[in-house]
């Protein structure tokens, strides 16, 4: 395996692909941030030793929609690729900024529009079957103005015209109007790449069948003019098909193109339909339906999947994309009557995204102290401030275990004055046996002693022992 033992990587990289890990290979004994950076640099080092064998390019697209997890991936492969055969080629949108560094190995390009030559070119490999005239051509360079997508859409609507022109009031004005009268064009087909763009960029021939019940002969008739007009690439065979859009933006126009109403109405009709008949896909994916369910404005479902979401990528150390669904989910929550049941639910949500904000933001960060203030207001007036004291416990064992010895003395003191306020004989059992730890490093052996014999005043009450 290009130099990685097979023993450590296996159980790192399997679940990564939802793939189940051989018996043989038993887990590994790390903690989530432990295995989520040994994961990184597994992947680091099969990278390099494939470059070793031979010459390795990776490109990469699309770099603006690319998640946390990967950036990071992406990073350390620039730092630690230098001395490597290795060509790395990343793409984006010129909002998208990187987050590394340039070094002296990084070639930083600014793709500006095409020229007036290019756009030529372009015209001429997209209409190879017809020649346009000159005045027509000269219409696209204008009007188009070096956009690669416009310059191939104005020029395919006027080979679609019939007589190889349009005229200056045919002619579209922005990439937006030319691509709304390419699906006016469209006949029947152009609701299935609507239904399609509300599935989602890549969509399989099965679920958009499920969601769009019409004669399989027409479907796939429809799917093929539409990739015969190069709206959409397919890959396999139906019904063992997957299709994706070619451009973004063609996704975008047919999807604006649908009334909000029916928005929401095929957003939920997709949902159900995962739901029901797509288990594998509700299971490896709970963002999706997430994602549906919350354009759906079915808020229950969309809090309940953005959660099981967070819960999937946490229990892979993917924190930033956990925080991300359970922020999701809070954030829909105020769209449910107040109720005792909600101050809960934000409860236990609350304390996941304190618990993602610590070990991506650390336990001083701005985001971290105001989601413990949250978190300890919602404890107080549900009486659950248990809930906080053992999750910033948690906290400071982990910071013990990763040297991190200022969290740990801010989030003992922190459990200690919470349990006090709270009284309860096991969340003041958990706070001294985290002072033990703390006043150990502060050098303070009379505190640690002096707190080690209250935890064992403490362990030694029955009624504690058998809460624990």
């Amino acid at each position: 395996m290009a130099g990685i033992k097979p023993a450590e990587a296996i159980p790192l990289i399997a679940p990564l692909l939802n793939l189940p890990v051989p018996a043989k290979f038993p887990p590994l004994p790390l903690l989530a941030e432990q295995q989520r950076r040994r994961l990184l640099a597994t992947l680091i080092d099969w990278v390099r030793g494939v470059a070793s064998l031979q010459p390795l390019v990776i490109a990469v697209e699309d770099l603006h929609w690319a998640d946390p997890s990967t950036l990071e991936l992406l990073e350390l492969l620039l730092e630690q690729g230098a001395t490597a055969r290795l060509l790395l080629l990343y793409t984006g949108r010129p909002e998208f900024r990187p987050q590394w560094p340039l070094r002296a190995h990084h070639l930083l390009i600014t793709l500006s529009r095409l020229s007036p030559r290019n756009v030529r070119t372009m015209v001429g490999q997209v209409a190879s079957h017809e020649a346009l005239s000159e005045e027509t051509v000269t219409a696209v360079v204008q009007r188009t103005g070096g956009v690669p997508l416009f310059v191939e859409e104005l020029t395919r609507a006027i080979l679609e015209s019939g007589n190889g022109r349009l005229t200056a009031r045919e002619i579209p004005v922005t990439l937006h109007d030319s691509l709304m009268a390419r699906l006016d064009q469209l006949g029947a087909a152009k609701e299935v790449l609507q239904v399609a763009a509300v599935i989602g960029g890549e969509f399989s021939y099965e679920l958009l069948q499920a969601v769009q019940p019409i004669a399989e002969e027409n479907l796939q008739r429809m799917l093929h003019n539409l990739t015969d007009a190069e709206l959409l690439y397919v890959h396999g065979i139906p019904p063992d098909a997957t299709y994706i859009f070619k451009h973004a933006l063609i996704r975008d126009a047919a999807y604006e193109a649908l009334l909000k109403s029916r928005r929401k109405e095929l957003h939920s009709l997709v949902a159900r339909t995962i739901e029901k008949e797509f288990t594998a896909l509700r299971k490896a994916h709970p963002e999706v339906l997430a994602h549906h369910w919350t354009e759906a404005a079915e808020t229950e479902h969309a809090i309940a999947e953005w959660e099981r979401a967070g819960n999937s990528v946490q229990v892979r150390g993917a924190f930033k994309e956990a925080l991300d669904s359970y922020q999701r989910a809070l954030a829909m929550l105020p769209l449910i009557p107040e109720s005792p049941e909600r101050d809960l639910r934000e409860l236990r949500l609350i304390a996941r995204v304190l618990w993602m904000l610590w070990v991506t933001t650390g336990p001083s960060s701005h985001d971290t102290m105001q989601a413990l203030q949250r978190a300890t207001s919602l404890a107080e007036s549900s009486g659950k401030l248990a809930t906080v004291v053992r999750l910033l416990t948690q906290a400071g064992m982990s910071a013990l275990t990763s040297g991190d010895v200022r969290a740990l003395l801010r989030l003992a003191d922190q459990v200690l004055e919470l349990a006090l306020r709270e009284g309860n004989p096991d969340s003041l059992l958990l706070a001294h046996s985290l002072q033990v730890h703390s006043r150990q490093f502060r050098g303070d052996l009379a505190g640690a002693e002096r707190h080690f014999a209250a935890e064992m005043e403490l362990a030694a009450d029955p009624s504690v022992v058998s809460r624990k």
